[in-house]
């Protein structure tokens, strides 16, 4: 088992880090609420398709990064 499988302990803590991540860098709670959901949509849609542990939390990390980066959230 790779150490970010998504059935692994490490996996489980980045990914809780990332959506604590997603708390603390939008302004409101209505921006909190879209970035939220919309990373359960990519983490839902990434576990139906059998991407693996390590590609989800790339795929989260990016859309933290992107709203960022951007100015704006998904």
């Amino acid at each position: 088992m790779k150490r970010l499988d998504s059935m692994n302990q490490d996996y489980r803590d980045a990914k809780n880090h990332i959506y604590g991540l997603a708390h603390n860098v939008c302004l409101n709670g209505k921006e909190q609420k879209v970035l939220l959901a919309y990373l359960g949509d990519i983490e839902m849609h990434s576990l139906k398709y059998g991407e693996s542990g390590e590609r989800i939390i790339q795929l989260l990390i990016s859309a933290i990064y992107d709203g960022l980066a951007f100015g704006n959230w998904p």
